[in-house]
């Protein structure tokens, strides 16, 4: 079985408001990934303005 990590996240997320302006929201997500699925997550979270909050190690 692979190694496994749990990341927490945050990315902010424009959102229209009631009155036509823009509001930035930012949504929080944990999801757990194989260790050699982390470089490309960390890109992906980093290219839409993120940032990684936690990173938990699981054993194998």
């Amino acid at each position: 079985m692979a190694r496994t990590i749990f990341i927490t996240a945050c990315i902010p997320r424009r959102t229209k408001g009631v009155d036509e302006s823009r509001e930035i929201q930012n949504v929080y997500f944990t999801k757990r990934i194989s260790y050699d699925q982390f470089n490309p997550e960390y890109q992906r979270i980093h290219r839409q303005g993120g940032t990684i909050l936690k990173i938990e190690a699981m054993g194998s």
